[in-house]
């Protein structure tokens, strides 16, 4: 049966490898180095952390995951999708570290695919998109929503992280008010920035009351994509509408960012440093102004 099922692989071009890149045109060299791995917060709840799958159940809610933990300490997809069970309602950071294998004779969606999903239901894709035009369908994109702003991706076979900011939709009197919104970085790089989700339910996720929480599924299409340090930091609603409106009123300094926990982080903010310095040189050469005007007048 696994000599059978091995050559129905090789025949569907579908060997995976997390070996060699052989034939693989590397576009710089970083895209060859994993992502640094983050750990998880104080505060934070740990889904994943190399070595207990106790936060995951099957997609059926009933059976055990049949994903395993490699001697790495890697969670390798395998045996159908997996939700939490834990249901998140509340606005949250979700942290997730993955890899795709080196699949050279797959394409398109049979190369190294697998997705996250927020709430079960909106799905930010995993693929091995290296070097393409991304569409909503490829890594990093919100399936049929929106493509990511730039490709973000590192090579196959090399560690890359999403950092997923999520607000659910507000509903009032079973009525959707207002949309949820997404803001994803990949590999520390903004590939979506306060997106609209703009349904209720993206390809092959839970579904159910879009006004009732859900849990982070991860989904299994058939590649032994691997997954490593997840974990969710909830957010209350006022601090993602805080650090909503921080992101709003510093659109123009894009070196300031928004802690998970809705603090403002400013980082190396050059934008805002040089704007600063050109007030008080403004202001300086005003007061020179009129000082000169005074002495004039005497």
């Amino acid at each position: 049966m696994h000599s059978f099922t091995l050559c129905l692989a090789l025949l569907a071009g579908g060997q995976a490898s997390y070996g060699p890149l052989d034939g693989l045109k590397i576009l710089k060299a970083a895209d060859t180095q994993d992502h640094p791995s983050t750990p998880a917060p104080a505060g934070a709840v740990v889904l994943f952390d190399g070595k207990s799958t106790e936060a995951f159940q099957h997609r059926d809610g009933k059976s055990p995951i049949g994903w395993k933990v490699t001697p790495e300490g890697f969670l390798e997809v395998k045996g159908g999708d997996i939700v939490t069970k834990e249901k998140f309602s509340t606005p949250m950071h979700l942290h997730v570290e993955f890899r795709v294998p080196y699949m050279p004779k797959a394409s398109g969606q049979g190369r190294g695919n697998s997705g996250v999903y927020v709430q079960g239901r909106y799905e930010v894709q995993v693929l091995d998109s290296y070097g393409l035009d991304s569409k909503d369908n490829d890594c990093g994109g919100i399936y049929g929503v929106a493509k990511p702003l730039v490709n973000a991706c590192k090579a196959p076979t090399v560690w890359q992280a999403y950092d997923i900011d999520f607000t659910p939709p507000v509903f009032e009197g079973g009525k959707k008010v207002k949309e949820g919104v997404i803001t994803v970085k990949q590999n520390g790089v903004t590939i979506h920035d306060q997106q609209k989700i703009t349904k209720d339910n993206t390809t092959a996720g839970l579904g159910g009351n879009p006004a009732e929480g859900g849990p982070i599924l991860l989904q299994d299409h058939g590649n032994p994509v691997q997954y490593r340090n997840i974990w969710v930091v909830k957010k209350t609603k006022a601090a993602a509408d805080g650090g909503n409106a921080r992101e709003e009123k510093l659109a123009g300094n894009p070196g300031s960012t928004v802690t998970p926990a809705g603090f403002l982080d400013r980082g190396n903010d050059e934008g805002m440093i040089r704007r600063v310095k050109d007030r008080i040189e403004d202001r300086s050469q005003n007061l020179l102004g009129k000082l000169r005007n005074r002495l004039r007048g005497r």
